[in-house]
């Protein structure tokens, strides 16, 4: 049986798993730690692959695998700040968010995946939060019933514009700083290549 402290300690731990699985997705995404899975993204879009991915085809996985971690991190941690801030209050919206974002990820991801003939994705991946998060808060539906609390219009209006503001600041800052960092990499890269003998 469900209770609500049993609820968020149980998706509070759910989300501190997950973002570390982002972590070592982007940090070790091509260790020996994702051999299953990269065993089988080499066998499904590189067929006759039995030593995993080409060496080529390395560096964009490790793109790739660093994007996803990050996206991975960044969705948990907000989910884990709607565990903490709202659903630890039964609130609605919180358990509402936290669900509809699950299963809205879980429907695009998975059909993508199926789509480029990606079942393994799905199976080794995505089932994972849906089964360790999703399943308790269907169960649990009926424990968070609180409304959201009342806010003055003029002070949310005040604060949410200070709050954008120091946001987007910090969002261009981010934006500005990684873009960089992406053009350091493109240009080395193709600066290594132009030097390869033979070329």
């Amino acid at each position: 049986m469900w209770t609500l402290p049993k609820l968020t300690t149980w998706a509070t731990l759910a989300c501190c798993l997950f973002i570390s699985v982002g972590l070592l997705v982007v940090f070790a995404g091509q260790s020996p730690l994702f051999g299953v899975y990269n065993q089988a993204v080499a066998q499904a879009f590189f067929p006759g692959s039995n030593s995993g991915l080409p060496e080529h085809a390395r560096p964009l996985q490790g793109l790739l695998y660093g994007i996803l971690g990050a996206s991975i991190v960044g969705k948990w941690v907000l989910a884990l700040a709607l565990v903490r801030f709202g659903l630890t209050q039964g609130q609605a919206w919180a358990h509402r968010a936290l669900s509809l974002g699950l299963v809205s990820w879980f429907a695009v991801d998975s059909g993508m995946s199926l789509l480029h003939d990606a079942l393994f994705n799905v199976l080794q991946i995505n089932l994972m939060p849906l089964f360790l998060l999703g399943l308790p808060l269907f169960l649990s539906n009926r424990l968070c019933l609180l409304p959201a609390p009342a806010v003055v219009p003029g002070a949310a209006r005040a604060a949410g514009a200070r709050g954008g503001a120091i946001s987007v600041g910090k969002l261009l800052e981010f934006g500005a700083g990684s873009l960089q960092r992406l053009y350091e990499v493109t240009y080395n890269c193709r600066s290594s290549v132009g030097t390869e003998p033979g070329r």
